[in-house]
């Protein structure tokens, strides 16, 4: 699963918030997030067990190279995260 950390509520650059107006215009609103500590526990009580939990530049830099990555993620690449859980806990 893809998430954001609570930073996405708090940028207030005008790239994040021309994207959360974008996004909630689509019918795509931010409407939760986590803080990468806490995924363990949210999936655990879900019946989930974590496998890996990176942060978006590091899944791009692993995939593609970091400097591709730079480019394609740009600024949201600190708040996005990729989390991979196998059912079972």
């Amino acid at each position: 699963m893809t998430y954001m950390t609570p930073a996405i509520f708090t940028d207030r650059s005008a790239l994040f918030v021309r994207r959360r107006t974008i996004l909630r215009l689509l019918g795509e609103p931010f409407r939760f997030c986590l803080e990468p500590d806490a995924m363990p526990g949210w999936l655990e009580k879900r019946g989930f067990a974590l496998r890996s939990n990176e942060s978006a530049m590091q899944a791009g830099a692993r995939l593609l190279g970091a400097e591709r990555a730079r480019e394609i993620l740009g600024p949201q690449r600190s708040i996005s995260h990729v989390a991979l859980a196998r059912a079972g806990g």
